[in-house]
């Protein structure tokens, strides 16, 4: 798939407008064994759009707002059924 990575690390890319390191903005569920991933230019407001080979064994997790789901576990909700 064009534009797949493994999910080993996860890599800040560098804006392709700018350079500045991007920040993780959503995952989203992709093909089957990929993810969505999102990533915003805080400096440009640039977005990128990868797909990323998912963890063998990681369940698959609803489209969130990353800043929605750290939140829920920030103030010790429970985090959202799958």
């Amino acid at each position: 798939m064009p534009g797949a990575h493994s999910s080993a690390a996860l890599e800040r890319p560098r804006c392709p407008e700018c350079r500045n390191r991007m920040m993780l903005a959503r995952i989203a569920p992709g093909p089957e064994g990929f993810d969505i991933r999102t990533f915003e230019c805080a400096k440009c407001d640039h977005v990128l759009t990868t797909h990323v080979a998912r963890e063998r064994g990681r369940r698959v997790l609803p489209n969130l707002e990353l800043d929605d789901y750290v939140g829920k576990l920030a103030n010790n909700s429970d985090p959202p059924s799958v």
